[in-house]
């Protein structure tokens, strides 16, 4: 939880200190790149994976058999993945996206 409060300031404060120079080609990018990051990122992370987590701790497991476990895995571990993988996708185009804008504010 720590980590994800202090990417969401860390993303929220590159975009105010990037609107310190509002003129600039690299302002733009890294008001959108901070738009996606949080949504992407950090919205999957409250909106799905936090959910699921949630829901798997409750998981009564001496209350199941063995096929309504494996089912409950299934159904996790199939949408947790998904979301993951298009989270990590997302936050590899925002780090390029970011770098990108470091290198136009330094040029």
């Amino acid at each position: 939880m720590i980590v994800w409060i202090g990417s969401t300031i860390s993303v929220m404060g590159t975009i105010i200190v990037s609107l310190m120079d509002p003129y600039a080609v690299a302002t733009g990018l890294v008001i959108i790149t901070g738009f996606v990051c949080l949504l992407g990122v950090q919205g999957l992370t409250v909106l799905v994976h936090l959910p699921l987590n949630r829901r798997i701790q409750r998981v009564n497991v001496g209350e199941r058999d063995a096929s309504a476990l494996r089912k409950e895995r299934f159904l996790f571990e199939a949408r947790w993945m998904r979301f993951n993988w298009i989270r990590t996708l997302i936050g590899l185009g925002v780090t390029v996206a970011f770098m990108v804008a470091l290198s136009l504010k330094a040029s």
